[in-house]
């Protein structure tokens, strides 16, 4: 017992027909296609901020919002043409007093966050106690 001939190309090149060969689109080999996915220009500034912004990596951006790395760079050269990666960080270090009212601002941040997550807490106690 053996192998069918393969119907490829080196029996359409040898000149021959091989009965064998599967009909294109058959069910049981099918063919793949990709589909593209659309991203809306919102979508695609918060990525780009999250990367030239917020201080997170391309990888890192692209991780969480599920996209390759190479289109991210592509929005970000779109979007942010000047951007320099740890550009922001340099700008941070050469000046103190920048350094400190961006520590002061996330201490802030920081303090609300709390706030709102303390808040968050006692609505969910209070939900599990009406709950039958």
């Amino acid at each position: 017992m053996g192998l069918p001939p393969f119907g490829g190309q080196g029996a359409a090149a040898a000149g021959r027909e091989d009965d064998n060969a599967l009909p294109p689109g058959d069910p049981i080999m099918p063919t793949r296609t990709r589909n593209r996915r659309a991203f809306s220009k919102d979508f695609k500034l918060g990525a780009v901020k999250m990367a030239t912004e917020q201080g997170y990596s391309v990888n890192e951006v692209a991780r969480r919002f599920e996209v390759d790395r190479k289109t991210l760079s592509e929005w970000i050269i779109k979007f942010a043409p000047h951007y320099k990666p740890g550009q922001a960080d340099k700008d941070l270090a050469a000046d103190p007093k920048a350094m400190l009212t961006e520590l002061r601002d996330l201490r802030r941040e920081n303090e609300r966050l709390r706030e709102d997550n303390a808040i968050l807490k006692k609505a969910t106690a209070y939900f599990a106690k009406q709950s039958p």
